[in-house]
């Protein structure tokens, strides 16, 4: 049976969240301008082996546009993170969190804001913070984009998301081209995240944006004493690997599983392959 409600985040914004299943609470941090879609083969490896739990972020998905820019800040983030778990699974739950690039961020400082509550961790694909130091591989185009989102208006990156639907092929073929998507990919298996950019707010995902910028919790990464489990692509632009590695490094409970030829679209392009690592992991440490 499947469980849907929405909880009251911080500053005051409606947050969708959907549940299944029974036992130990294993929930979704989606990557910015993401919803649950990128987590479709690992949801399906682990459906009947916990309690399934997504959620969107303001301004995503079927949550409401942030109340306001503090709402999408990642310590917000991480407190409306708990008001999730609290809902879908109890005050008393202790969940595994697991991150997808800007999500990786966002369980790293849940762990920060409420670390006696987790069981277990898993970043895939990401950084602990700040990702535009490193995007594309330089911190020269990361500056530049950082720039064109901080001087781009919220309404405008609307109108763009929704062009960029709309122009669902030519968006793939270029998304691939910069080598953020895989070749490997079809256009028919990434077309619900080209769907979802079309409704995606504007105002939200700027703010956000800017809010991972200024976020890190590098600091956090040697007081983590859960097991963690860290996913890096060989071809990810977005966060290159060399990200993952440091993280997984300074973690004293990590493990690495390196995919060398996964983009940062590797949830979709190396789906399965990574949704048998997770559930592995979780099988191992005994998380389940």
């Amino acid at each position: 049976m499947t469980d849907r409600g929405s909880v009251i985040g911080p500053y005051g914004t409606r947050l969708s969240w959907v549940a299944e299943g029974e036992g130990t609470p294993l929930v979704f941090c989606n990557g910015l301008a993401n919803d649950a879609f990128q987590w479709g083969a690992v949801l399906g490896r682990l459906q009947g082996r916990g309690r399934l739990i997504t959620w969107d972020y303001p301004g995503h998905g079927e949550s409401d546009p942030a109340a306001s820019d503090e709402a999408v800040e990642i310590p917000s983030l991480a407190d409306a993170l708990l008001r999730v778990v609290d809902a879908a699974a109890g005050d008393d739950a202790r969940p595994v969190l697991l991150g997808y690039s800007t999500g990786c961020q966002l369980v790293l400082e849940a762990w920060r804001s409420w670390s006696g509550r987790i069981r277990g961790l898993v970043c895939a694909l990401g950084t602990s913070g700040r990702p535009f130091d490193t995007f594309m591989g330089t911190s020269v185009l990361g500056k530049l984009a950082h720039g064109i989102v901080h001087a781009t208006p919220g309404p405008a990156w609307s109108v763009a998301m929704k062009s960029a639907s709309a122009m669902g092929p030519l968006s793939f073929l270029s998304s691939q081209l910069m080598g953020i998507t895989e070749r490997r990919i079809r256009y028919a298996e990434f077309a619900p995240w080209l769907t979802h950019m079309g409704k995606l707010d504007g105002p939200s995902f700027r703010a956000m944006a800017l809010a991972a910028q200024r976020h890190s919790a590098e600091d956090v990464l040697p007081t983590v004493s859960v097991p963690t489990l860290v996913v890096a692509g060989g071809t990810d632009v977005f966060t290159p690997p060399d990200q993952a590695k440091a993280m997984d490094a300074a973690i004293p409970d990590s493990e690495l599983v390196f995919l060398p030829s996964a983009s940062h679209a590797g949830l979709v392009g190396h789906g399965e392959q990574i949704a048998n690592s997770i559930l592995a992991f979780l099988e191992r440490r005994e998380l389940l």
